[in-house]
């Protein structure tokens, strides 16, 4: 079972490992139901630099295409600042 709880501060290590700014502040952790065969969350991700809401059933959500790369053997957003 996943602890909702301790998720954002899991989610911020994350992120800061791949490049988000060190003040990256993790909320609105809620699970999305249906059609997943992992267990999947929606989050907000708020830094200095602006707020990013990743949703995977949103089209272009970062979070989801730098998964999809990650799983192709490189990452989506190589080069780009922040989030």
């Amino acid at each position: 079972m996943t602890d909702v709880h301790a998720l954002p501060k899991r989610l911020e290590d994350l992120l800061r490992r791949n490049g988000a700014p060190a003040d990256v502040k993790v909320s609105d952790v809620k699970p999305i139901a249906g059609g997943y065969s992992l267990l999947t969350f929606g989050f907000t991700a708020t830094s200095a630099e602006g707020t990013r809401l990743a949703d995977p059933h949103r089209s272009g959500a970062r979070v989801g295409a730098a998964g999809r790369a990650h799983r192709q053997g490189h990452r989506a957003d190589a080069g780009r600042p922040g989030l």
